[in-house]
């Protein structure tokens, strides 16, 4: 039978979790002046697994170049943003009627999990797909440069 300590450890660690979870679910992009309104933004879809000595991020960014992307970290979050441009294709045509994948600024902010305390950070784009890799250790804020495939 587990002691109080153990029960109130594990109760601790998940209201950590749960205030985390909170947390994120309310973020909101900091402004900048001139940009575009953040209700006009869109978020990417991300996958986050766990291996043995990292966390993995992976976002779908289809046509976003690795010049429009900038990935940072810090002690506490995850922070991708970027511009995915209209197609030249699209652009150059006389209207476009129908459209439906987003455009223009986007942003994500992920708030790792307890385990990553921030050791090396990596992010590679390749065929559209962003994978961001933060190795277990000791975090250094810092911006982290996208290598391209």
């Amino acid at each position: 039978m587990p002691t109080k300590k153990v029960l109130l450890d594990e109760l601790m660690g998940m209201k950590k979790r749960m205030d985390r979870l909170y947390a994120e679910s309310f973020t909101k992009p900091p402004e900048e002046s001139g940009s575009q309104p953040q209700s006009e933004r869109w978020r990417p879809l991300a996958d986050v697994v766990e291996t043995d000595d990292a966390w993995v991020v992976l976002l779908d960014l289809p046509g976003v170049m690795e010049e429009d992307l900038e990935v940072r970290v810090d002690e506490s979050q995850l922070i991708i943003q970027g511009i995915r441009n209209r197609s030249t294709a699209l652009s150059e045509k006389k209207g476009i009627y129908f459209e439906e994948r987003p455009v223009g600024r986007f942003f994500r902010e992920l708030i790792p999990p307890d385990s990553f305390v921030g050791g090396e950070v990596t992010a590679e784009l390749n065929k559209g797909v962003l994978t961001v890799t933060m190795r277990k250790g000791a975090v250094q804020p810092r911006k982290i440069k996208v290598q391209p495939e």
